[in-house]
């Protein structure tokens, strides 16, 4: 009985003494680490705005190869959220997106562990032809004498080091995004105008052909085709649904390879020569918009490459260039393109 008393007053001395330790420690703690990334902010930005191609760059994806990760939410901005659980090295918790400013800022909610009201921001600046990154953890301490009482006093005792340590993973990270976003063709995203979405497959009947890369030479072989299959559809009475399109294929140094389509209401007409039916893709797709000169598409079609990239999208099939006014009868600064790309997730 003695020894047991002496037990719990040498219990309840080390209590006291780490709460009177615990008051004179800091009610908050602070990590950050920052790096200088050769790309625009508007390719940076995308990464650290969502979680979709976090565990390509995360300083803790490799401590745990069966950790689970469950994503929700929307994939990019206010609202975007993480939950994992793994192993005593990557334990459990979850973030979730509060603040985002295109370019500029991210703030997130952070959970793990005992803490409970932690923080995680990222700034973005721009700095010569590349982005200053530099990513931050705040965290409150607070002592309470509720169920986490515990837990929070712990997590004072911890501070000073956590902040540090936090910082120091943190700084793993921003190398593995530097390495991987310098790894991803230069383009400023700024402007570009890009959905993801659904389409349906729709029966169309197309021709094979190609052209020369100047405007001229690829206007002239696309107008001729199209003129054909329009010839053809009124002989066989079909209803265009749609726009007509260009169903890329491929392109040389000199030339570049496509199918002229046009999609109609049904494709049950025998065709013959090198006209033959066909049908538009089905699933999901990533829509660019370009705005102006055909002869531009080249660059909408550079950005479109970087965009999938930073968002953790693979390209999976033919790309189509759908031209949504006529070239003929609008004056070219009013153009609209519609670059559509079948895509699935990386």
């Amino acid at each position: 009985m003695r020894l047991l008393k002496r037990l719990l007053l040498l219990l309840l001395v080390l209590v006291v003494t780490a709460i009177a330790i615990a008051l004179f420690l800091p009610a908050q703690t602070h990590g950050e680490r920052s790096v200088l990334i050769d790309r625009p902010p508007s390719m940076v930005f995308p990464l650290v705005n969502g979680y979709r191609r976090f565990n390509d760059w995360s300083p803790w994806a490799a401590l745990d190869s069966e950790a689970v990760y469950t994503f929700s939410g929307p994939d990019q901005g206010v609202g975007a959220r993480l939950q994992w659980q793994g192993n005593h090295q990557v334990g459990e918790g979850s973030q979730e997106i509060l603040v985002s400013v295109p370019n500029q800022r991210v703030e997130s909610a952070l959970q793990f562990g005992p803490l409970r009201g932690a923080r995680s921001t990222f700034l973005l600046a721009a700095e010569g032809e590349g982005t200053r990154l530099t990513w931050s953890f705040d965290a409150d301490l607070p002592l309470t004498l509720d169920r986490h009482a515990v837990s929070n006093l712990v997590g004072r005792m911890m501070g000073p080091w956590l902040g540090e340590s936090v910082g120091a993973d943190y700084g793993r990270g921003l190398g593995k995004l530097k390495v991987l976003l310098e790894t991803i063709p230069r383009a400023d995203l700024s402007g570009l105008e890009a959905e993801v979405g659904e389409v349906s497959a729709r029966p169309t009947y197309f021709i094979s052909t190609r052209a020369a890369l100047d405007t001229a030479s690829s206007n002239k072989a696309l107008l001729d085709a199209l003129a054909e299959i329009a010839a053809f559809a009124t002989l066989n009475a079909l209803k265009q649904e749609g726009p007509p399109r260009a169903v890329i294929s491929g392109h040389t140094a000199a030339e570049w390879s496509f199918d002229a389509t046009i999609p109609f209401d049904r494709n049950d007409a025998p065709a013959g020569g090198h006209l033959r039916p066909g049908s538009t893709h089905q699933g999901t797709v990533v829509l660019f918009k370009h705005v102006g000169s055909l002869a531009k598409l080249g660059d909408t079609h550079q950005q479109a490459h970087a965009w999938l990239a930073v968002h953790g999208w693979t390209e999976i099939g033919r790309r189509s260039e759908i031209y949504v006014t006529d070239p003929v009868n609008t004056p070219e600064a009013e153009l609209l393109t519609i670059i559509e790309v079948p895509v699935q997730p990386r």
